[in-house]
């Protein structure tokens, strides 16, 4: 008798012990969950940051030409109020571009073999209107079968350099 009470006294110890081992592991890893989530939330407070208020146009556009999202400098050089605005009232990029429907077709053509293009200049349509000129930056971000998901991109309104160009 006192040997079996004696047994479930000891299991009993060991089984608190293991619990306790437990709570103090599950204790850390939530310590170290909430260091992450905090490490992560100021991350993205700096990146969101650098993009909404970066000088350059940064974007993503879809391989159909839709735009996924652009930062407040996109939405000023292409004459908008606001990046949800441009987002709203430009269903395709492709109606602002205006070059010859060729040299669009060769730009995605590069694109999507090249997977990236550097200082491509084009000259697109504000929503007034205006010609302007746009020295872009694209990369393609693909998935796992090597579909293109998306492009990245950054813009440069070099407008003021093509017509002194042009004067010269």
């Amino acid at each position: 008798w006192w040997f079996y009470a004696g047994g479930i006294a000891t299991l009993s110890g060991i089984a608190g012990l293991f619990s306790l081992v437990r709570i103090r592991q599950l204790q850390k890893f939530n310590k170290e969950l909430e260091t992450a989530a905090v490490s992560i939330s100021l991350a993205e407070k700096k990146y969101r940051s650098i993009f909404e208020n970066a000088v350059e146009g940064i974007f993503q556009v879809s391989p159909q030409g839709q735009l996924i999202s652009a930062n407040p400098a996109v939405a000023a050089i292409m004459g908008y109020d606001s990046p949800e605005q441009l987002l709203h009232e430009m269903p395709n990029v492709r109606g602002l571009v205006n070059t010859p429907n060729g040299q669009w077709q060769e730009l995605l053509l590069r694109l999507r073999r090249e997977n990236s293009i550097n200082n491509y200049e084009l000259q697109v349509r504000r929503k007034d209107g205006e010609p302007i000129w746009l020295a872009i930056n694209v990369r393609v971000i693909r998935d796992d079968k090597s579909e293109m998901l998306y492009a990245d991109g950054i813009m440069v309104d070099i407008t003021v350099r093509k017509e002194g160009e042009e004067q010269l």
